[in-house]
């Protein structure tokens, strides 16, 4: 009984860590992967490609259905600037060739991805 509640402890300290921390850095790597790292050290990598598929401003507001397809997106996809706010839980990439512009919840990115090793 007392390891249960030890590991549930652990869990949710870990959860409450996780959700006081802000983006604090967001770097783009030369394969064009972005690397955002969180305020309490976390850090993760994302994909180009998966990050615009999953862009929020592609998809439907109530439905949350993707309205564009990634075999639409264009080739050579790849971060033009990134930045993470300051002062809320946001990260936002400028892509390059096109020009679209997408803002992500720092929250939910981390939620979804895997420390970095």
């Amino acid at each position: 009984p007392t390891s249960r509640i030890y590991m549930r402890a652990t869990r949710s300290f870990r959860r409450l860590r996780s959700s006081l921390a802000r983006p604090a850095t967001v770097s783009v790597a030369p394969s064009g992967d972005l690397h955002l790292t969180w305020s309490d050290g976390e850090a993760r990598s994302f994909h180009p490609l998966w990050l615009r598929d999953n862009c929020p401003a592609t998809r439907h507001g109530s439905s949350r259905q993707k309205l564009v397809s990634a075999a639409t997106l264009p080739p050579g996809l790849r971060p033009a600037e990134a930045a993470v706010s300051a002062d809320s839980d946001e990260l936002s990439v400028l892509w390059d060739p096109d020009g679209h512009r997408s803002v992500y919840s720092a929250s939910w990115l981390r939620s979804l991805a895997a420390p970095d090793a």
